[in-house]
């Protein structure tokens, strides 16, 4: 897999929780999906997930890193840090903490295909 998942910081804060990623094979991170996960008793991951979240397209290379905020926010944003990498951060959007419970684990899947139909009454 091209990201590392590094963590999640300053969990059940909601202004500063974080889920932190660092890219190990440039990759377009919109190929991306986070989702919180249910650690079963032993140490499996349900297929209960929780508050998906399907990064941009966004080109990034290795070294970098990505900060995936739980608040609100305007984004998402970069940074070049000091050894030339860049931050991308990008914000769920979200008004309480998703990382705050015990047993709680961090799934990124890599989605290369999908197909998406739209449904409803015309003109909706």
């Amino acid at each position: 897999m091209e990201i590392e998942i590094v963590g999640v910081a300053d969990v059940g804060d909601l202004e500063r929780e974080r889920l932190i990623l660092k890219i190990v094979k440039s990759c377009d991170i919109g190929y991306f999906l986070v989702l919180d996960g249910q650690c079963l008793e032993n140490g499996e991951v349900s297929a209960r997930v929780r508050q998906p979240f399907w990064f941009p397209d966004q080109k990034v290379r290795v070294g970098d890193r990505i900060l995936l905020y739980t608040k609100k926010g305007a984004g998402p944003k970069q940074r070049t840090d000091a050894d030339g990498t860049t931050t991308h951060c990008f914000y769920r959007q979200l008004e309480s903490t998703v990382w705050n419970r015990g047993g709680n684990s961090v799934v990124v899947l890599s989605v290369s295909e999908w197909i998406s139909k739209k449904y409803g009454r015309p003109g909706d």
